[in-house]
């Protein structure tokens, strides 16, 4: 079971086509190939380019911006 933290008060039920939870360590090293590869994105771009809960995204790049890897900016 992965452990879930929900400080952004994300609904934490499943999607309908999703059933399963990636790894954090497997989802931040995506999100970082992504970024490197395409630059800046939004989060909703990221989420329709992985296959993870919107839950999952967002912890992920919490943990990343903690690590100051990402910073968040305005578009």
């Amino acid at each position: 079971m992965v452990d879930i933290d929900d400080a952004e008060g994300v609904i934490l039920a499943p999607h309908q086509y999703l059933d399963h939870a990636r790894s954090p360590k497997e989802l931040d090293e995506a999100i970082m190939n992504l970024l490197k590869e395409r630059g800046r994105m939004t989060t909703s771009q990221l989420w329709k380019e992985l296959d993870c809960h919107l839950w999952e995204l967002s912890a992920s790049l919490r943990r990343l911006k903690q690590t100051e890897l990402v910073e968040e900016r305005d578009f």
